[in-house]
């Protein structure tokens, strides 16, 4: 459509709607999969992984959810999963990525692909620095459940601060956290993996932060 100039007179959102209209028609499928038979190679390999990957998800989930109910009070056997979002933060072996966990009521879990000791040791670290007097201010961690290779915890919303004290303990704790991680030599500290819940500051992938050094 681009090469024919059919988009380049229209504005984003009008392209968009002739881009969608376009490949609503079958005819117009078949032909952009006949001329480009790469890009179906890929999409199918995409959502091949993609599939494989919802499906660990859920069998993960029922293999712990015994574990689940005692510490996030999320019953699957009644509570069912009704929907699992992909693609939160970046993606690492294979496409696997951070994942919400839907569940009828409306509750929600976060499925991460990789073991999670790093998130108890970083808590754990956190509350050491506090209680040997250390000036970090107390910190806000979301309840863990580790497996072997993956791990489970608590969805937090975004949230916004709703004064100017609260903007100001936002940056402290901000400050805070950069120092220590900076510390650890970590790295991949990029806005898809903070989550800002008013004036806390959390991580999702503290599993990716550390990097080796030479020194």
């Amino acid at each position: 459509m681009r090469d024919n100039d059919q988009l380049a007179s229209e504005n984003g959102e009008n392209a968009r709607s002739r881009f969608v209209e376009h490949f609503s028609n079958a005819d117009n499928v078949r032909s952009f999969y006949s001329e480009y038979q790469t890009a179906v190679k890929l999409i199918a390999h995409k959502l091949r992984e993609k599939c494989e990957y919802i499906l660990e998800i859920l069998e993960h989930s029922l293999l712990h959810r015994s574990e689940i109910s005692k510490i996030f009070s999320v019953d699957l056997d009644k509570d069912r999963i009704i929907t699992v979002l992909t693609g939160s933060g970046d993606t690492h072996q294979h496409g696997r990525s951070v994942a919400q966990i839907i569940m009828q009521s409306g509750k929600k879990l976060i499925y991460k692909p990789h073991q999670m000791k790093t998130d108890i040791a970083f808590n754990e670290l956190l509350c050491w620095m506090k209680d040997s007097g250390a000036p970090v201010c107390e910190q806000k961690f979301s309840t863990v459940l580790c497996c072997s290779d993956y791990g489970f915890t608590a969805f937090t919303e975004n949230s916004e601060c709703t004064d100017e004290d609260q903007v100001k303990r936002f940056y402290e704790r901000s400050g805070q956290l950069l120092c220590v991680l900076h510390s650890l030599n970590g790295t991949d500290m990029h806005y898809e993996n903070i989550i800002a819940d008013a004036f806390n500051k959390m991580h999702k992938d503290l599993y990716y932060y550390h990097k080796s050094s030479d020194n």
